[in-house]
Parts: structure tokens; sequence; C-alpha cells
């Protein structure tokens, strides 16, 4: 016998120890792909033995630390679960330990103050993969579809060129604070900006003639300026209040 496996064998020993497993992985429930498992989380921001969390940024004290119970399924990356008020988005998991033969998952917190957070996401996308990106702004975001209307290339009865079929792009939008509504107004000639849409890269913004809406009821936004591209992974548009239009 030698040290590292007397080492592998105490922690097998410990790993099937029910009493123990229950200690250390006290949640249990469903993920949003449908695995059901008995998990822990850590928050990386709080010291041993501190209970005052030591990051107050929004983005880098949503960061936290899962580990599944052994034996138990691990959800897939971009899956999410209720946790403390909000939800927990599993981002990736870390090569498998040699020792414990467990992973850790790095996931984020989202919740009503994250929102704030992701305001500047352009200026954050380095710090998540895509599929962080995207479960965040399906928990926080409005729903938005975006169509660009193309002739047909037929004639209508009364002599109109009939509209064909618009493919449709689903995005997403973020409320913006009061406060950044109020100083983009002060003396601006421009519509008051009410949402930051985060749209897919794909979706046809970079000219005009797009159009903005919300599902299901097709509330209409007019965009205050043009689309910003991000680096491939998204376009960023500033959007009017319903019934507001840029001059």
């Amino acid at each position: 016998m030698t040290l590292r496996s007397d080492v592998l064998g105490a922690i097998a020993e410990v790993q099937s120890d029910p009493e123990l497993n229950a200690l250390r992985f006290p949640l249990s429930g469903s993920w949003s792909d449908g695995t059901q498992c008995r998990y822990a989380v850590k928050d990386p921001n709080k010291g041993q033995r501190r209970e005052r969390q030591l990051q107050t940024d929004p983005l880098p004290a949503s960061l936290r630390l899962l580990k599944i119970c052994p034996g138990d399924p691990a959800p897939l990356p971009g899956s999410h679960a209720d946790y403390q008020g909000g939800r927990l988005v599993l981002g990736l998991w870390s090569d498998e330990s040699a020792y414990t033969g467990q992973r850790v998952g790095v996931c984020r917190l989202v919740d009503e103050r994250m929102r704030l957070g992701l305001l500047d996401l352009p200026g954050q996308l380095g710090h998540f993969t895509p599929a962080e990106v995207q479960a965040m702004l399906d928990i926080l975001g409005t729903p938005l579809e975006v169509q660009r209307q193309t002739s047909s290339g037929e004639w209508t009865a009364d002599g109109r060129q009939s509209a064909a079929s618009a493919p449709v792009w689903a995005g997403r939008g973020l409320l913006l604070p009061l406060s950044t509504q109020q100083a983009a107004d002060m003396g601006s000639t421009t519509p008051t900006p009410l949402l930051r849409a985060y749209l897919p890269v794909d979706a046809p913004v970079s000219e005009p003639g797009f159009s903005l809406t919300a599902p299901p009821s097709a509330l209409a936004y007019s965009p205050v300026r043009d689309a910003i591209y991000w680096e491939g992974r998204c376009w960023e548009v500033l959007l009017a209040a319903p019934g507001e239009r840029s001059q």
C-alpha cells in the first residue's frame, strides 16, 4: 500500500458515507436541463470565518462554486436552478480531481443585484461563457423579437407590393435604471432610452429598417441610436419607450 492509495481509499470511504454526504451536500432539486441531484454551493468571496461578503461589485460578487454529491448526475453548462431568491447559472466544469474524482462548477447567482451588473455586459463579455450570457439574459431580460420586412416580389390587387414572411430573431432587453434614463434625457432631443437590448450576432440590425417588438403583445420599440456590434458576441441597441420615436 502506498500513501496515495491510502488517501484515495479514505476519500472513497468518506464519499460513500450517506450521513456525511447529507451534511456535505445539503441542497437538492431539479435544474433547468432536467437533472435531479444533491449539491453544495460555496461563495468564494467570503473568508473562511467571515459572514460578510468581501466583494460588492455585482458581477464578481455573483460568483459561486458548485459541487455535486458523488454518484449523482451533474447538470449541463448553461442550466440553472433556484437559489437564495435568484437563479444559480452553471458556466463551466473544472477538470476531474485525481484524488476525489469530483469536478467543481463555476456558477453565477443571477438576482436583482446582477441586473445592474449586466447593464455593462459588453465590457464584461470576456468573463462569461455564451451559455452563461444567454441564461442570465433569459432570466432577467424582457423578451424581444427582431424582424426586417422584405418584398415578396408580388403585387396585391390594389397595386401594393406584398411583404414576404420575415424570419424572427429572439433577443432580450434590460430595463435601464431611472437615474440613467433621467441623465440621458437632460438636454437631449432624442427619446429617453428605456431598455438596453442584446440581440444575436446575425440579427439584421446593422442598417435602419428593422422592427423590434415585445411578444406576445407585439408592443413596438424604436432604437434611440445605431446598433453597436460587440466582438462577434452580440448586438447592443438602446430602445425608447413604446410610442416614442427618434427624430
